[in-house]
């Protein structure tokens, strides 16, 4: 009496399995020795083929685990670049603010004038209001700070406004015409004057 035993292609290497049965049958004289050595072999394969459930919650745990990473990362990154804004607007602020102080007691003959930050917490959300006095003073320290090829004023020294504006604006463009002739060597005397319009 033949009983054939049918295994499915899909769960057994259909080589290894020729290699233990030569014609893919099990049949009652099969002797024990070769039907355990079949048993085994089977085993074997389909722990092969079962996948490892903690290998996948373990890569679940690692995708998790990077996403809060990098979302820390990220938190960290613009923490770091609003601290850096920051940092470099209140160091130009500084700078501006006491030049401005400088240049508004020489424009006003010793009148005072001060950047004040409205929100010191944010000092980005606010506006400066100034006077056409304490405006051209401003110019003039924000010029101190990070120089400008080009200036175009409309009536900064209008009638109504204080004598010693012209003054001051010729003694700033004096050193302006110093400094572009140390830089560049090609500004003669008169191509660069101050000249009230």
């Amino acid at each position: 009496m033949h009983q054939s035993c049918r295994i499915q292609n899909d769960l057994v290497d259909p080589e290894k399995l020729q290699a233990t049965l030569a014609d893919g049958n099990l049949s009652e004289d099969c002797d024990m020795k070769k039907a355990l050595e079949m048993v085994i072999l089977l085993q074997a394969q389909l722990k092969e083929m079962n996948p490892n459930l903690d290998s996948i919650t373990e890569y679940r745990g690692k995708v998790a685990l990077y996403n809060e990473r990098v979302e820390e990362l990220n938190a960290v990154t613009q923490n770091r670049d609003h601290v850096k804004r920051l940092d470099e607007f209140l160091s130009g602020f500084n700078s501006i603010s006491l030049k401005l102080k400088e240049l508004y007691q020489m424009i006003t003959l010793g009148g005072d004038a001060e950047l004040e930050l409205v929100d010191s917490l944010d000092p980005f959300s606010e506006d400066v209001v100034f006077s056409t006095l304490s405006s051209l003073a401003l110019v003039f320290a924000l010029h101190h700070y990070k120089p400008t090829p080009l200036y175009v004023m409309d009536e900064i020294d209008s009638p109504e406004r204080l004598i010693p504006v012209e003054q001051t604006a010729r003694q700033k463009v004096a050193e302006l015409k110093s400094i572009f002739r140390e830089r560049v060597r090609v500004c003669p005397e008169s191509n660069f004057t101050y000249q009230r319009i």
